[in-house]
């Protein structure tokens, strides 16, 4: 009889693959955290994106531990979690996109200011 291992003894199994992943998620975690009030909305979509790579990191080695344990390592059952992680993982990838370019103000080219375009641009700011 093999033995299976739990949850905690996958995830040790696996650490080393995981650790460069949890690093940088770690660390987006805290970037987003100390500009949180400079780029409320980038920050909070890269700490969000940060958040669930990291619990898919983690929490992955434990649900397909349960999974084997009940038996339900059958093609349909792993197909439909590896295709459930693989889309939240995605999404998790497109707020970090998102929050790349969430924010971000206009800029102009240096023609704009050397043909008086600043002053123009000051003008109209100043009349609304």
């Amino acid at each position: 009889m093999s033995h299976t291992p739990s949850g905690f003894e996958y995830l040790i199994e696996q650490l080393p693959f995981l650790l460069p992943g949890l690093i940088i998620s770690f660390v987006g975690m805290v970037v987003a955290a100390f500009n949180l009030r400079q780029l409320p909305k980038p920050a909070w979509l890269a700490l969000f994106a940060c958040t669930t790579l990291m619990a898919l990191d983690l929490g992955i080695p434990f649900i397909r531990t349960w999974m084997f344990e009940r038996q339900l390592q059958s093609g349909d059952w792993y197909t439909r979690f590896y295709v459930v992680t693989s889309c939240i993982h995605a999404a998790a990838l497109g707020l970090l996109i998102w929050a790349a370019f969430a924010d971000r103000r206009q800029v102009y080219p240096p023609e704009f200011f050397e043909s008086g375009g600043r002053d123009e641009l000051l003008r109209r700011e100043q009349s609304t």
